[in-house]
């Protein structure tokens, strides 16, 4: 094991992945070495209920040793195969649920919905088919970001951390220059989605915990949405998963690989939706919702832990237990931020970038609140142990979100920052300012100067928030216009995990 910080950007690698014929039907992966992080320490986030006590052991850590321990691995990016490979079949819907857009699920065409669902979950399953079905988008993020004078570089982090259940990128390489974006990704994401009656109203981001009737009926009536990664774990779930998910749908029914035909009727994207919220299938712990099912699900991650619950939390962190099935959204980001490099250069160039402004945020909080040593430790040193502390917390479980952090966001004050999306929902649905601001340069000269910029604007938050009701309110009344009436559905079953 050697012990180096900072290192040179890693040469990340793309799979090497044959034929299924050349490996008699099994895929195999790189084989070439990453630097991760191992955990050594499982129960480090647990220790420290408040922001002082945490800066006072990273100043500890530093004073120790102000480097942090690499090691090789090489990664297997296969496509996960499971023993129970029908468990989604046995769907079910209640009656008063079974009206999607004039399109009801009846005991003859319900093995084809099945069917539908089972081919969604192989293609999740499967980080070769991600890549494939991602391309389009990422060729569209390099396109429009070269036509707005934004090169998007490689921004590989300096290694890797294990995580739990997955890899977690490391910070952002030495003198790197963080981008103004515009929000490129979130407007393509956007047009794509209205294109398929999604999102007409806008994005809208989950703030704190939503009723599962709220959460069920906003969804069904064709509004994905993004999260708050200043909260929780929702940094490693990633803003942009569940959009990404049918972006990859998309792509996969035009390819002709996802066949959405069901007694003779192609389902839409919005139809496919409300099926998604609406049913039911087996699961190993019962029953649960298509969505958790299919894009929302920690099944394929834990079955090393249902082995292994003596020793846990050692099993979770240890990456020799990871798999790459893109069900778990947490995997989903995982596999682009981390080996996405090559196969999807500029999605994940875009991501990490995101990912790295929302880091040092939390770094910066570490540094503001303590005294003497603590205020000199270099953000990547904090950034790294702020990660071992949201992946060591007391909820220590692939895939969960786990509550907020002394160095994370408040979740009131954050509120502040963002409107009601609308008064027919929770008031924990919520509304950010999706406009971008005309900007001198797309570069800033370093991540402190992004902080100090991203302070700045924050100060400017009553005027956004008044901008974006005005906003909310007049796009609530067009679409009024637009739409006679909408099926509202109440469901009992839950989106949000």
């Amino acid at each position: 094991m050697t012990k180096v910080l900072p290192i040179d950007i890693a040469d990340y690698p793309i799979p090497n992945n044959p034929t299924e014929a050349d490996q008699n039907h099994k895929e195999k992966s790189s084989t070439k070495t990453f630097q991760i992080h191992r955990i050594n320490n499982s129960a480090f986030g647990a220790c420290y209920d408040d922001i002082k006590s945490l800066s006072g052991e990273i100043e500890k850590r530093y004073a120790a040793e102000k480097s942090v321990a690499l090691d090789s691995f090489e990664p297997k990016l296969e496509k996960f195969i499971s023993q129970n490979s029908d468990f989604y079949k046995g769907l079910e819907v209640d009656e008063k649920d079974n009206d999607f857009e004039g399109f009801r699920i009846t005991p003859e065409n319900t093995p084809e919905v099945e069917r539908i669902i089972g081919d969604m979950i192989k293609i999740m399953r499967d980080p070769k088919a991600i890549f494939k079905y991602l391309k389009n988008l990422d060729n569209d993020v390099g396109n429009e970001t070269a036509r707005r004078g934004i090169t998007l570089s490689d921004n590989s982090p300096q290694y890797l951390i294990c995580g739990a259940g997955n890899f977690i990128p490391g910070p952002w390489p030495q003198g790197y220059r963080p981008l103004r974006k515009e929000k490129i990704l979130n407007e393509l994401l956007l047009e794509r989605e209205r294109r398929h009656g999604f999102n007409l109203d806008g994005v809208a981001l989950f703030a704190g915990f939503v009723d599962t009737e709220d959460a069920d009926k906003f969804v069904k009536e064709g509004n994905l949405f993004s999260e708050d990664e200043q909260l929780g774990k929702l940094l490693f779930h990633g803003k942009y998963s569940h959009r990404l998910f049918f972006e990859i749908m998309r792509q996969a029914v035009e390819s002709g690989d996802l066949d959405l035909r069901v007694d003779g009727q192609k389902l839409s994207q919005k139809q496919l939706l409300q099926i998604l919220i609406s049913t039911k299938v087996n699961s190993p712990d019962g029953k649960q919702t298509s969505w958790t099912a299919v894009l929302d699900s920690l099944d394929d991650n834990i079955e090393i832990v249902r082995e292994e619950a003596g020793n846990r939390r050692q099993a979770i962190l240890d990456p020799n237990n990871y798999n790459f099935s893109c069900r778990s959204p947490f995997v989903l980001k995982s596999l682009i931020t981390c080996f996405g490099k090559d196969e999807l250069p500029n999605l994940a160039s875009y991501l990490l970038d995101s990912y790295y402004k929302q880091l040092i945020q939390l770094a910066d909080r570490v540094k503001e609140s303590g005294e003497g040593l603590v205020a000199e430790i270099p953000h990547e040193f904090i950034a790294h142990n702020c990660l071992e502390a949201m992946t060591t917390g007391r909820y220590i479980f692939p895939g969960d979100v786990g509550e907020n952090f002394a160095f994370q966001g408040n979740k009131e004050k954050r509120k502040e920052k963002t409107a009601p999306f609308s008064d027919k929902f929770s008031e924990n649905i919520r509304r950010k300012n999706d406009n971008p601001k005309p900007v001198a340069s797309h570069y800033y000269n370093s991540m402190e100067e992004y902080l100090k910029e991203k302070k700045e604007m924050n100060s400017e938050v009553a005027k956004d928030i008044v901008d974006s009701e005005l906003v909310g309110s007049a796009v609530s009344g067009q679409r009024s216009a637009r739409i006679d009436s909408i099926n509202q559905i109440s469901a009992g079953c839950c989106v949000i995990q």
